[in-house]
């Protein structure tokens, strides 16, 4: 949404993929402890677990700094930057993850 404040409707957009991000992230933490190690590289699927749980932790407190925003009185702006780099850093981190739960179960 930093980028896009020029389109018509940019806040609304990101808040739709921002709650519907939210909520795939429930089944995401439901497989971690449903699939057994079926990975072909142990270590890279406890790798894949440990950042998706740091990402669990991530997006709450990317969602908590949204919500508090309004709050924040004369750190607004400070409140502000930290969601937006929280967003930046999660979506590299999300990228990363994918590669390596796919890396995991062998499909690369």
């Amino acid at each position: 949404p930093v980028y896009g404040k020029g389109i018509p409707g940019w806040y609304r957009l990101h808040i739709i993929t921002a709650i519907a991000g939210s909520i795939l992230v429930i089944p995401a933490v439901i497989l971690v402890f449903r699939v057994p190690y079926i990975s072909a590289s142990p270590s890279a699927f406890a790798v894949h677990v440990v950042l998706g749980l740091f990402l669990l932790f991530s997006l709450l407190a990317a969602i908590l700094l949204a919500l508090v925003r309004s709050r924040a009185g004369p750190r607004k702006a400070l409140i502000r930057i930290a969601h937006i780099w929280a967003g930046r850093v999660f979506i590299v981190l999300v990228v990363i993850n994918i590669l390596i739960g796919v890396a995991a179960v062998g499909m690369i």
